[in-house]
């Protein structure tokens, strides 16, 4: 038997006691208690990874769909941005040969830019993909960073360029991995079956 700390001191002529076993149980309850806090958190975040790495890649037809609906909702945008851009400049539209024509390009190219990459580093989805179902995350399951994005934009771009062949290798990879998806080491989840797919 062993002196509860919490005992009354020697002049009220009484003495409390609790048995080694009681005071070694309450006190390894106290302490665990962040233990299992952490437990608790670490695991969240392995199922949710473990989640995202179990579900499929999504199909090349579910991507195309995608881009299709993506890229009918950028052309909206450059054709407010070209009209604004005609109104400036008196009526005229903008040739080649318009010393702004360099500039009006790269504006177009920045809404496209900030269109995809916006949407892909917060949530993992445009538009097109929510409707479609599928979402951008990295390797790992973990949200998309800047620079991921960054370098799936143009990775893209690089697998339009080559007449497509960047898209279409998804069909003979094992994973349905694309050229750009291997560049920028991302995977696109087809998200039909997923408590996920907000």
């Amino acid at each position: 038997m062993a002196l509860s700390p919490y005992s009354r001191m020697p002049g009220q002529w009484q003495t409390e006691h609790i048995s080694r076993k009681q005071y070694d149980k309450v006190d390894n309850t106290t302490l665990s208690i962040p233990c299992h806090s952490q437990r608790d958190i670490i695991g969240t975040m392995t199922t949710t990874n473990a989640t995202h790495t179990a579900l499929s890649s999504a199909s090349l037809i579910r991507r195309l769909m995608s881009s299709i609906y993506d890229l009918l909702l950028v052309l909206a945008l450059w054709f407010v941005t070209g009209t604004m851009a005609i109104a400036l400049n008196h009526g005229n539209a903008i040739r080649p040969d318009d010393p702004f024509y360099l500039f009006f390009v790269s504006i177009l190219i920045l809404i496209s830019f900030f269109y995809y990459t916006y949407f892909w580093t917060h949530g993992g989805q445009t538009l097109g993909m929510k409707t479609w179902r599928i979402r951008l995350v990295a390797q790992n399951g973990n949200a998309v960073s800047w620079q991921q994005a960054m370098r799936y934009f143009f990775a893209a771009l690089l697998s339009w360029a080559m007449l497509g062949l960047g898209f279409f290798w998804s069909v003979f990879d094992l994973n349905r991995a694309t050229w750009h998806d291997k560049i920028a080491g991302c995977r696109i989840l087809d998200l039909r079956n997923s408590a996920h797919a907000a």
